[in-house]
């Protein structure tokens, strides 16, 4: 490990201000801030919460997307603290319940959040404006990190809006190894500028908030994702690099066909990651469209248990659409079935082993090992590696459909119905049978176009037997969350 990698993240963020102070490291919505203004932030917020922090304590983090979010991440982490960061838009029972069992007695809120933090009845800090406590406490540089690289830094939920809530740990030295990882597989510096639209308190946002901090790029935060907002502020800040869910992307194309590309466009783009779920084939050559020729276009794929998996050139037009990617330099995998080794075109889980990969869950106050004796973590995601090393998504395990001893994988039915000119989205799903166990169920999102007789048409042109649907429904559309994966809570309202 070289002398950077032994900083921790607030360390090399303070070198990082002194070595180029005016440098302009974060823009929100309201204006923009050097680093040394973000980080005069920190220690004068790091100096009024050390009465109440102190290290290892679990502190909730309840900001909405803004410059505040980020420097009270950083103030927190320079004082020891283990962060949790809370969604917003999760309701007051979520909330409660997140609180509660990840043992929360100590929250940082913004004033959005205050009475949303009165109604959980725990003690609060109130945050100012930036510009307030900045001015207010300006040669006040209290507070001295006290964060080890292998003290637990951050939990991040997992299902705290759906059920009983599921938070991965992560010490700082897995946290810098993510940010290390993004920086080389991305060839990053800091000349890039980053466009962060997907919610901070996410684990991809925060990512990429210290991405930033620790390399010098400077940040351009979204507040709330628009397709409209999103192509303004890629031309107006002259974005080069952006990591988007698949989800926003396919709201980008949606937009696009109905509007001109501004006159600045995408020409300062250089790359352009998509995440969070595979990206359907007609919204990838749409992107593919609008791009500018030197720009790259990626798929990531990735889980907040181990970060980065494999990475998948989309200009690559000759690639299959069930192409995860090449395997990071970072990241062993191996397909595995009943923990005996899968061979090559053989389907399988994907299991991971990594510096990268998570420490565990924190589950009912106790932390629990997420990862086998031998380092390697089961993703849960099915693929398969091919005769040239390259991974491919075959789906999800808890999503496999087994009907009369047959394996059925979603994908291969979602991918055929797909192919019908007029079908948005479609998702296929297991449904209970007294006689083989399974059977197949599709929901689809379509127009006019299409109707019963041309999805069980090309179902029967196009699959065996044993994978028909037997169950065919239509919506509007797939109620996703805000990553862009599907909600099976709210689907399963349709089923």
């Amino acid at each position: 490990m070289n002398q950077i990698q032994r900083q921790t993240i607030v360390d090399r963020f303070e070198a990082l201000a002194g070595e180029d102070p005016e440098a302009v490291f974060l823009t929100d919505e309201h204006r923009s801030w050097s680093r040394h203004e973000i980080y005069r932030y920190v220690s004068a917020l790091a100096g009024q919460l050390r009465e109440n922090v102190t290290p290892g304590m679990h502190v909730g983090l309840l900001i909405s997307d803004s410059s505040s979010y980020t420097s009270a991440f950083l103030a927190l982490l320079k004082l020891g603290a283990l962060v949790i960061p809370f969604n917003p838009r999760w309701s007051g029972e979520a909330k409660q319940r997140c609180a509660d069992q990840m043992n929360v007695p100590f929250f940082v809120v913004d004033a959005h959040n205050k009475r949303e933090i009165g109604r959980l009845n725990t003690p609060y800090f109130l945050m100012k404006r930036a510009d307030e406590i900045w001015k207010e406490t300006a040669d006040d540089e209290s507070g001295t990190d006290q964060s080890g690289m292998d003290a637990p830094m951050v939990m991040f939920s997992t299902s705290g809006s759906t059920a009983e809530p599921k938070a991965i740990i992560l010490t700082q030295r897995q946290m810098i190894a993510r940010v290390l990882e993004e920086e080389e597989e991305f060839r990053l510096s800091g000349e890039d500028v980053m466009l962060i639209s997907t919610p901070l308190c996410h684990a991809l946002a925060t990512r990429m908030i210290l991405t930033g901090a620790y390399i010098g790029i400077r940040l351009v935060i979204m507040r709330g994702f628009t397709a409209e907002k999103w192509v303004s502020m890629i031309g107006a800040h002259e974005i080069t690099y952006t990591i988007s869910t698949s989800a926003q992307l396919a709201q980008v194309v949606r937009f696009m066909e109905n509007n001109d590309l501004p006159e600045d466009g995408f020409s300062s783009m250089r790359q352009l990651v998509s995440t969070a779920a595979c990206l359907d084939p007609d919204v990838r050559d749409s992107i593919r469209q609008i791009l500018p020729g030197r720009c790259h276009f990626y798929n990531l794929l990735a889980s907040s248990e181990t970060e980065f998996i494999a990475i998948a050139d989309l200009g690559d037009e000759s690639a299959a659409d069930d192409v995860a990617g090449i395997p990071v330099s970072r990241v062993q995998i191996r397909i595995e079935n009943d923990k005996i080794p899968a061979g090559t075109d053989e389907v399988g889980e994907i299991f991971c082993r990594g510096e990268a990969v998570f420490d565990g869950y924190y589950i009912a106050g106790t932390q629990v090992r997420g990862t086998r004796e031998d380092g390697f973590f089961g993703t849960g995601d099915l693929g398969y590696l091919d005769g040239e090393g390259v991974l491919h998504y075959a789906g999800r395990k808890k999503k496999i459909i087994i009907s009369g001893g047959m394996n059925i994988f979603p994908g291969d039915i979602e991918t055929e119905i797909r192919k019908l000119e007029g079908v948005r989205e479609c998702v296929a799903y297991p449904l209970p049978d007294d006689i083989l166990g399974e059977v197949v169920g599709v929901v689809v999102a379509a127009d006019e176009r299409v109707d019963l007789k041309a999805v069980k048409k090309r179902c029967l042109e196009s699959l065996s037997d044993y994978q028909q649907p037997r169950d065919i429904r239509f919506v509007d559309h797939i109620p996703r969350d805000e990553l862009g994966k599907i909600s099976w809570n709210d689907l399963h309202m349709y089923l």
